[in-house]
């Protein structure tokens, strides 16, 4: 699985909230998608107020995340809404997403193709500190937090782009 290469960073909360609202999440209407999604804190967040996705799939290759993942789901009772697939996002369509949500390092310029051959006009991607080279940003957003939950602050760019316009 290439998503393997990937380590694991939990996105911030303050980063995590910040990316929401810059996907401008229609509420009961846009289906989110985490590539990458660890302990599912960004499709768990997408769902909630006042975001109210109406549905979330977060992709996650390691078996122990996802299992993270589908256990923090089901403590809040969030089935209904989220679903958590132990499997690499390579090998599935991604074109009912509405927003699209990654932080992954080395892999942003291998899923370019992907994203650009399987997302619809207008779906957004949000991608957490690495640009797509090639794209131009629709907004682009610094937040001021920790790497992950703990650490050194540090200027967090979230890069936001609409298919379609890219």
């Amino acid at each position: 699985m290439q998503a393997d290469i990937v380590r694991f960073v939990p996105s911030n909360l303050k980063v995590v909230e910040a990316a929401l609202k810059l996907a401008e999440i229609r509420a009961g209407e846009d289906v989110v998608y985490d590539l990458g999604t660890g302990d599912g804190r960004f499709v768990i967040a997408s769902v909630q107020p006042p975001f109210y996705a109406r549905k979330a799939v977060g992709f996650e290759s390691k078996t122990f995340l996802a299992e993270v993942a589908s256990d923090n789901v089901r403590k809040l009772n969030l089935q209904n809404k989220i679903e958590i697939l132990n499997a690499d996002f390579f090998n599935h369509n991604l074109s009912d997403a509405d927003v699209v949500y990654m932080y992954l390092e080395e892999l942003v310029e291998k899923v370019k193709p992907k994203l650009e051959h399987e997302l619809r006009p207008m779906s957004r991607v949000i991608s957490h500190n690495y640009e797509i080279r090639g794209w131009k940003p629709s907004k682009t957003v610094n937040v001021i937090a920790p790497k992950g939950d703990q650490g050194p602050f540090l200027l967090r760019p979230l890069y936001m782009y609409r298919m379609g316009e890219i």
